[in-house]
């Protein structure tokens, strides 16, 4: 297979994690950055969901990185003014260079 052409990757995304911090004796959940790095970001499509009764659009993207271990559904990105679910991790490998594939859908837009 064709390598991945490097310019590909021009959005720079924050990928954040989940953890617990301890605010003034209350355990709060506080998103955290993780990493910052450049990613090829491409629209998977959308689709209408219904929630409490509701019509929602929720967007998919799929979201290309250089390879980047220990990435899972717990993480979300930050992509502008938009924030992704992470909804599956995949490594690849474009010609000889590794990659982390991250399925993220955006939801309420």
């Amino acid at each position: 297979m064709k390598a991945l052409d490097p310019g590909k990757l021009d959005k720079q995304i924050i990928v954040q994690r989940l953890s617990e911090t301890n605010l003034r004796g209350e355990l709060m959940n506080v998103w955290s950055t993780l990493t910052t790095v450049w990613a090829e970001v491409l629209s998977r499509g959308s689709r209408e969901v219904w929630r409490a009764q509701q019509a929602m659009g929720e967007l998919e993207y799929l979201v290309r990185i250089r390879r980047y271990d220990g990435l899972t559904t717990k993480d979300r990105v930050s992509w502008g003014s938009r924030t992704l679910e992470v909804i599956g991790v995949q490594e690849t490998e474009i010609g000889t260079s590794q990659y982390t594939e991250l399925y993220c859908k955006e939801m309420g837009v």
